[in-house]
């Protein structure tokens, strides 16, 4: 292994200690991964003026590995904390955006 790897090793340990410590001073180490991951991508898309359906919540690139139940139990839980919130889409009834919870 080269200087190289391990400066990027060691780049992305900093990066985790840092996300850790992160979670942890926000009240969310102890949730289970899948909902840190569902409520980042909320969150991000919120920031951004967007305010994403389940299904593109469901198809999002960070969730490639978690299986379709595993993504329904983390929004189901994040619903259950008050940490998201779900409304239909005034456009299309069939349709749920979801949002930080206030």
């Amino acid at each position: 292994m080269g200087k190289s790897e391990h400066s990027r090793i060691a780049s992305l340990y900093r990066l985790r200690e840092t996300l850790r410590q992160a979670e942890q001073n926000s009240g969310m180490s102890d949730w289970p991964l899948a909902e840190k991951v569902v409520y980042a991508i909320v969150g991000h898309a919120q920031h951004e003026g967007a305010l994403l359906s389940v299904a593109e919540v469901e198809s999002h690139v960070l969730l490639g590995d978690f299986s379709r139940a595993s993504i329904y139990r983390a929004l189901d839980g994040l619903k259950v904390r008050g940490a998201i919130k779900s409304t239909i889409d005034p456009d299309d009834g069939r349709v749920h955006r979801l949002s930080l919870a206030d």
